[in-house]
């Protein structure tokens, strides 16, 4: 999930794209056989002794969390590939209980970023996304689905 940025017609505009699988690949430096289909929960726990042998563990096992993860998010990208245009995203459902689902696509990249802020990973990439995504529907107040308290992006 990318946030693309566009000043076309005068006006800033921001909205939503999903990258392919060799644009990740490159982008991430991921491996570029993986098999998504194969994809299995990894394992956390570091494994041998301490000193340097302990701090090379750390670095592989971070960077196959860090593969774990990229293969996880490609797939959650490929559920919205059958989606044609931007219409489908908007359609607010029958029940009008939800959002639409331009909602679900920001809302877990949006999770993801605001972890990693909290961890001091990395800094805000676009922050009215990041507070517009970040929380659903609370069943307490129904007044999260008045659409004129949303502005969502163009999906791209």
């Amino acid at each position: 999930m990318q946030v693309i940025r566009s000043n076309e017609g005068g006006g800033r505009h921001s909205y939503l794209s999903c990258y392919s699988h060799k644009d990740a690949t490159e982008k991430f430096r991921l491996n570029a056989d993986r098999d998504l289909k194969k994809q299995v929960t990894i394992n956390l726990r570091l494994e041998g002794a301490g000193g340097e042998s302990a701090a090379k563990e750390a670095l592989r096992k971070t960077e196959e969390m860090r593969q774990y993860f990229h293969a996880t998010y490609e797939l959650f990208e490929q559920i919205y590939a059958p989606m044609v245009g931007d219409e489908p995203y908007y359609i607010a459902p029958i029940h009008k209980l939800r959002h639409p689902m331009i909602f679900y696509l920001g809302h877990t990249a949006s999770f993801y970023i605001n972890k990693l802020i909290l961890g001091g990973l990395t800094s805000r990439i676009n922050q009215s996304f990041e507070e517009m995504f970040a929380i659903g529907v609370d069943e307490q107040s129904w007044d999260d689905l008045k659409e004129e308290h949303y502005e969502w992006p163009s999906v791209e």
